[in-house]
């Protein structure tokens, strides 16, 4: 996390905006540098703006002795408690705001708003309930949240949460004894984040939380060989004898089925022969039933055989027929004529 730009406006004892830019010069060259001025002069001011902008309280007011009890009257006439970080609004504005330009472990920029006013933009109204805002400088879009979970936004974005912040970043006035006396765990939390080596940590719990897996695995594997009976010298012996026997029986019956495998084998292709033998027999049967049915058959080709000698002779025969049926006709035709001629002959004579 790297604060860009503090902006402020009427908190405390600095009157309007003030904004201090640590992306220009001379801060920007700047390796170290000192805020210095006299008392009330807003030095304190601008560390609270930054608290207040983050997280929206401030160790100055949060730790101020003998006042977290104390209520003091308000220009509005209001009650209200002597450390209420709204109090650090000016006197005589109306509204006040701590504005942190910031870039976050995500590596983009941020810009986190605290805004406190008077009710109806008056300078002696009641004071409202404060504003948080948190806006992602890249794309410009607003980071939504509850007030429940606006802490947690912060710290993902930050790496840090408000106790860690005070007692490292932003160590008001008297907290670095507060960082030197505080327990132990307390300040390598801290520290782990600060330098980045909370993954060291992580890596002992891990393995710590390995080791007590496996001592719980190597207790209840004991627990269960504290069960089991140890067999005697002779005990052992017998069972390797038994175990000898077993393999001795356990290969004659190997023995036994291969053997026993090779007569299936043998039944099998008995079987499959057998079948064939009898299909050829129905073939033969067949065959046969054919043959003799084929006979007459064959007998009647023998005398088509021999008749188809004589087809020759009919055939000239029935042509010689024809020929003389011709003849026959022509005879007639010419018996008729020479009748009918001998008839016109008479008839003429008679005249």
């Amino acid at each position: 996390m790297k604060i860009l730009a503090v902006r402020i406006k009427n908190l405390a004892s600095l009157e309007g905006i003030f904004e201090i830019d640590f992306n220009t010069e001379p801060l920007k060259s700047a390796g170290i540098f000192a805020i210095t001025g006299p008392t009330g002069a807003g030095k304190s001011t601008i560390l609270d703006a930054i608290c207040l902008a983050l997280y929206g309280k401030t160790p100055r007011m949060l730790n101020a002795k003998d006042v977290s009890e104390r209520t003091l009257e308000d220009i509005s006439g209001e009650k209200i408690k002597a450390n209420d970080v709204k109090t650090i609004l000016r006197d005589g504005f109306a509204e006040g705001y701590a504005e942190v330009d910031f870039t976050a472990l995500d590596n983009e920029p941020y810009r986190s708003r605290w805004t406190v006013s008077r009710a109806h933009g008056k300078a002696d109204g009641k004071l409202k309930k404060e504003d948080f805002q948190l806006t992602n400088l890249k794309s410009g879009m607003p980071i939504h949240f509850s007030a429940r979970t606006r802490d947690a936004e912060i710290e993902k974005l930050v790496g840090l949460n408000y106790d860690q912040f005070t007692r490292s970043v932003m160590l008001a006035q008297g907290e670095f004894t507060a960082f030197l006396k505080a327990s132990n765990d307390d300040k390598s939390e801290l520290l782990e984040k600060l330098t980045g080596t909370r993954i060291y940590s992580e890596i002992s719990m891990k393995i710590f939380q390995h080791l007590s897996d496996e001592n719980n695995k190597l207790s209840a594997l004991n627990g269960l060989k504290s069960g089991v009976l140890l067999l005697s010298e002779e005990e052992i012996n017998n069972l390797k004898s038994e175990s000898e026997n077993a393999s001795t029986k356990i290969t004659e019956i190997d023995v036994k089925i291969l053997s026993l495998n090779n007569e299936l084998q043998w039944y099998l292709q008995l079987d499959e022969l057998s079948k064939k033998v009898q299909e050829g027999e129905e073939h033969q049967k067949n065959a046969e039933l054919e043959k003799n049915g084929a006979i007459e058959r064959e007998k009647q080709l023998k005398k088509i055989e021999k008749v188809q000698q004589c087809e020759t002779w009919i055939s000239s025969i029935r042509i010689t027929e024809s020929e003389i049926n011709k003849v026959e006709v022509s005879l007639n035709e010419i018996e008729e004529e020479i009748e009918q001629n001998s008839l016109g002959q008479k008839e003429i004579v008679e005249k």
